[in-house]
């Protein structure tokens, strides 16, 4: 199998914005493009949050009381459904398979705070990436404080966050959020096993994502920002991981 680089490079440098990129087949990068450049990270932010809860031996089986002061807007179902309380290993099903961003909170206090998280990502080797506020923190923001990383420890933290468990890997592969890398073909019935997660925020959109079909599997982050136009950037997702399903397909 040979994945089409140049016409993925192509697309990549044409963008109208930012992009950083980096695909491994079977384990060997073939493609890096800017993917140690930090950016914002929006969503992407939580795959910290859960390889923290997984290093520290957490009981998943804890039930936690949900406050309603800990319910914050933005993607996720708890602030709607407002449960009384809900087992760690369902609120850390939520942070990825529906990004909730209530849930996310929720954990990062249970688990002793932002501080606990960067401590976790220190120890790991991850040098760029960094949880500096809490989810729908506007007056961080405001105050300049944002979370960040890059491609390639993106990409790492989303490896390793698969090869904890089968459920842990359920979680990504029952993503609610496919309209990106998997977006032209999600639904068409195709026997590629596609495990994602997305992050977006204001001209900012990022998917890191595993194909698996038979014996191969591809991976790869595709980190954007500083667009104009959000269809052209969607569309850029769409094409790369159509080239990559492609070629799976016909290897």
């Amino acid at each position: 199998m040979t994945i089409p680089i140049n016409a993925i490079k192509t697309l990549v440098n044409q963008f109208a914005g930012k992009a950083s990129i980096i695909i491994s087949e079977n384990g060997v990068n073939v493609l890096a493009i800017k993917e140690n450049e930090v950016i914002r990270s929006a969503s992407l932010i939580k795959l910290a949050v859960l390889n923290t809860l997984i290093d520290s031996h957490t009981n998943l089986d804890t039930i936690i009381e949900i406050d309603d002061q800990a319910l914050v807007a933005g993607s996720g179902v708890i602030s709607v459904l407002r449960p009384q309380k809900l087992q760690v290993r369902k609120l850390m099903s939520m942070m990825i398979s529906v990004s909730d961003n209530s849930a996310t909170n929720i954990l990062i206090n249970y688990i002793g705070g932002i501080g606990v998280v960067n401590q976790w990502l220190k120890s790991a080797g991850f040098k760029s990436t960094q949880l500096n506020r809490m989810m729908m923190d506007t007056n961080a923001l405001q105050a300049g404080r944002d979370n960040f990383t890059t491609a390639i420890e993106s990409l790492a933290l989303f490896k390793r966050a698969l090869a904890r468990s089968s459920e842990i890997n359920s979680w990504f592969i029952n993503q609610q959020f496919r309209y990106k890398l998997p977006g032209n073909f999600d639904e068409l019935g195709l026997k590629i096993t596609v495990a994602n997660k997305t992050g977006e925020g204001q001209s900012l959109d990022h998917d890191v994502a595993q194909f698996i079909y038979g014996d191969q599997t591809i991976d790869i982050a595709l980190l954007t920002s500083d667009f104009a136009n959000r269809s052209d950037t969607i569309s850029l997702f769409n094409q790369v991981g159509q080239l990559i399903a492609s070629t799976i397909l016909n290897k």
